[in-house]
């Protein structure tokens, strides 16, 4: 049985289950044994985090306590070494202690194959420092990106070890039905519904491309008399009064988001153009087509990947959004770009063709 020894920063609950527990739990348990180490147990995390925002001295704890269960964690694995280290993005955020490089660095030279995954520019926003980033690449023996554009982060020597993973959702597409869009044209005839999902540090792109939502929602009055709403399903709330759009805020649970992407018309992605947001990974917008929510994105990096003309709009500026509102918004052309983008989905960001790639990635590993 191989062991395979797990580094990420939260549980379940947290944004690593869409990366590395709902692949490693469908691992097949006579062959593979997973041992999960999180950086903060969950009530910690939702005590504490973001810890940015928090007195210096609560800083201090919150990394002392990260420090010394990871190292515990990394030294276990030095005295008794995985057949598979799996790390998810870095070790402990941008100030990475000499021990775990060198425990890192004895543990593979014990014959441990590391998989390292991550997912988005972990470089410019300062999660891990450049010499880290590499050392980690060197030390890899398979390197899992959601795009080309992360693989080009790698150095040169690296990038054959490079493999495409794109982010997905493996419990929404089975959710996808006749008779779930039955239900969503009854509501479609009565109002559009507009839905964003996303953490709070996202907020700053949502809130730029209000006023053309705002537009577009009295525009859509006028033209039939059916209102706009938006769900803002996030870990804070879009604040601010808007005269035409209904904005319901939705404290975000992974239930609340699936039944708030089953209860809409449209997804939407605003971004605002940087070296950060090229390196993401769009994963909102394919968990929208995961359940066949036609797409509105910004022109964006990987958003021009993920968002296909049958089932989508890229957007430059104020009037494409309100032009994609509408377009996505008539009765009679919907449920075609809600079966394209489901369509679109499947052929290119299948739940099942990424599975079967970490479970050839693992048996590949003797």
């Amino acid at each position: 049985m191989k062991k395979i020894s797990v580094y990420v920063k939260g549980d379940r609950n947290s944004t690593d289950y869409y990366r590395i527990y709902q692949y490693l739990d469908k691992l097949d348990d006579k062959d593979c044994k997973c041992v999960y180490h999180v950086q903060m147990d969950g009530k910690s995390y939702q005590k504490w985090m973001p810890v940015s925002n928090k007195p210096i001295h609560i800083k201090i704890v919150v990394y002392l306590s990260i420090y010394f269960r990871r190292l515990f964690d990394l030294m276990r694995d030095w005295l008794n070494p995985p057949q598979i280290l799996v790390l998810h993005r870095g070790l402990i955020g941008r100030y990475v202690p000499y021990s775990f490089r060198f425990l890192l660095k004895r543990i593979t030279a014990r014959g441990t194959r590391l998989i390292w995954d991550y997912d988005d520019h972990i470089i410019a926003n300062g999660e891990v420092p450049q010499a880290v980033f590499n050392e980690c690449a060197e030390l890899a023996s398979h390197i899992l990106v959601t795009h080309d554009f992360l693989k080009a982060l790698l150095p040169p020597s690296c990038q054959h070890k490079a493999i495409i993973i794109p982010t997905t959702d493996g419990d929404m597409y089975p959710l996808y039905s006749k008779e779930l869009n039955k239900t969503r044209l009854e509501q479609l005839r009565k109002n559009v519904i507009l839905v964003w999902v996303a953490t709070k540090r996202n907020l700053r792109f949502l809130k730029p491309v209000m006023p053309a939502l705002d537009k577009a929602a009295r525009t859509l009055m006028e033209l039939d008399g059916r209102k706009l709403k938006l769900k803002v399903i996030c870990n804070a709330p879009l604040e601010g009064e808007y005269e035409n759009i209904i904005v319901e805020n939705i404290p975000w649970t992974r239930e609340r988001a699936i039944h708030g992407m089953m209860e809409s018309h449209i997804g939407i992605m605003p971004l605002i153009d940087s070296e950060i947001t090229r390196g993401k990974g769009g994963f909102k917008l394919i968990q929208y087509l995961s359940i066949g929510l036609p797409c509105i994105g910004s022109d964006v990096g990987y958003n021009k990947t993920v968002i296909s003309s049958e089932c989508g709009s890229l957007v430059k500026d104020e009037r494409g959004w309100e032009d994609a509102i509408m377009r996505f918004s008539n009765l009679s052309l919907w449920q075609i770009y809600s079966e394209s983008a489901f369509r679109h989905w499947n052929e290119n960001f299948s739940f099942e063709k990424n599975l079967y790639t970490w479970k050839q990635i693992i048996k590949s590993i003797k």
